[in-house]
């Protein structure tokens, strides 16, 4: 008797002790737990937090040029139009133009040329001005990157107004590498068909991202400032080719 009384209450704890395994949401996981696996804290060696991963959140996908080809440097690619769209950067094709000129006005400016259809005739020569300035960049100081500040003219002026020759049919950028690599002064850029061409990184060593997120360079034509590829506006004679750095949304206008 007294052993079928032991049997019964060993079969009512182990009953007992499934009901409050089950109970207790064993192999769950709480919102507390996912939280934290968000935030990068708890232990995550025993759970599997694989249904709160999203590969669409915070995605970025770089579309493939009209050619059909993938750019070879994407994330750069994507850097850049990005900055493009923020500070609607004249040298990269993806924003609208930051000039004040009436629209009547910028109908009639150059068409952008591609590279297949540039044609540079080496036997006409003609001549233009170009300047380079970050004059923006000294009522955004507080914004410079510290190691940038000493890199700064007192003025701005990084190349005064300079009368330069140039082949018929050379663009802005085949103007800008020349008079930088005459005057010594340092220039970085991108050629890719992400960018639609040429796109200018850094003058003088100051980049784009230097003076805060929207900053970079751009350059104007006569006071305009085309929204394509400055390897795409070829330069005609008597030209003003100014190259300048901006800060914010509208310090250039």
């Amino acid at each position: 008797m007294m052993k079928r009384y032991v049997q019964k209450f060993v079969w009512l704890a182990l009953l007992s002790l499934l009901a409050a395994f089950c109970l207790s949401g064993c192999g769950t996981i709480t919102t507390e737990e996912a939280q934290q696996y968000l935030d990068g804290n708890g232990d995550t060696s025993e759970q599997d937090y694989s249904k709160y991963d999203s590969g669409e959140v915070g995605a970025y996908d770089i579309e493939e040029s009209e050619s059909g080809g993938e750019s070879s440097e994407s994330s750069d690619a994507a850097e850049a139009s990005n900055n493009s769209a923020a500070a609607v950067t004249g040298q990269n094709g993806n924003g609208s133009s930051s000039s004040s000129a009436s629209s009547s006005t910028v109908a009639n400016q150059p068409k952008a040329v591609t590279e297949e259809n540039q044609s540079v005739d080496t036997s006409v020569t003609n001549q233009c001005t170009i300047s380079i300035s970050c004059a923006t960049i000294l009522n955004n100081m507080s914004s410079l990157a510290a190691e940038k500040k000493s890199l700064v003219p007192s003025d701005g002026v990084i190349l005064k107004k300079t009368t330069v020759t140039f082949y018929k049919g050379e663009t802005v950028f085949d103007v800008l590498k020349r008079v930088t690599k005459k005057n010594n002064i340092h220039m970085e850029f991108t050629e890719s068909v992400a960018y639609s061409g040429a796109y200018v990184e850094g003058i003088a060593n100051l980049y784009e991202k230097d003076c805060g997120g929207r900053s970079g360079w751009e350059y104007c034509v006569n006071g305009w400032y085309p929204n394509y590829s400055c390897g795409s506006y070829v330069v005609s004679s008597g030209d003003e080719i100014a190259w300048n750095y901006t800060c914010v949304n509208g310090d250039l206008e």
